[in-house]
């Protein structure tokens, strides 16, 4: 982006106000919650992100992906009219933070040991689960079962979502097909590897993760 930033904005200027407009806030926003997660890094005494608990794990999923779900409904409501678009923006946030679980339960095993990078909340299992996820990686013994319990935890969360997913796309659908059948892909996507984390949960403390 940064090798191509003439291009970029030169797409971006060619966009109508309110697109910019909606970009703009969306982006910001974004960047600026980046910055305090990259602020109480450094102050921290690990060089990664570590996420406490859920509430955690849901402010920075909206930072990451709730803010891109508000920026696609700007889009997909832009043009288009639906009866139902106040409902469309309670659920876009939670179609984003189902999306970036299912990637965090995906690949713990690449966050830990390339980013020292713990997004699995530590309060999985009862507490004090990124402990067990550092003696995994750095440490003679671990709890396996411990960590893929850990890790059904966390499925069964995002799961709490999939109605919601499905209710967005519905209403997505009920105006335009094709935005519809492009929400789908990763919404089915995502609950394959749902299943898939039920199933073979370790796969995600190894290399390669789950999917």
């Amino acid at each position: 982006l940064l090798e191509n930033t003439d291009t970029v904005f030169n797409i971006f200027n060619s966009f109508d106000e309110e697109i910019r407009d909606s970009i703009e806030y969306n982006v910001g926003e974004m960047v600026e919650g980046m910055r305090d997660v990259s602020t109480e890094v450094a102050e921290s005494d690990f060089e990664g992100i570590r996420i406490d608990d859920f509430d955690e794990l849901a402010d920075y999923n909206y930072i990451v992906a709730g803010t891109v779900g508000n920026l696609l409904t700007d889009i997909f409501t832009y043009d288009q009219d639906f009866e139902d678009e106040d409902r469309l923006y309670e659920l876009s946030e939670d179609f984003g933070h189902f999306l970036q679980t299912v990637n965090i339960i995906n690949d713990p095993y690449d966050d830990f040991v390339n980013e020292n990078a713990i997004f699995v909340p530590d309060s999985l299992g009862g507490g004090n689960f990124h402990e067990e996820i550092e003696r995994r990686f750095e440490g003679p013994e671990f709890d396996r079962s411990r960590l893929e319990e850990g890790i059904i935890e966390l499925a069964d969360h995002a799961d709490e979502r999939t109605e919601k997913v499905v209710e967005y796309i519905d209403i997505i659908e009920s105006e335009s097909d094709k935005i519809g059948g492009y929400l789908q892909v990763p919404a089915i996507l995502a609950t394959a590897n749902l299943r898939e984390a039920r199933e073979n949960p370790w796969d995600a403390f190894e290399e390669g993760g789950i999917g």
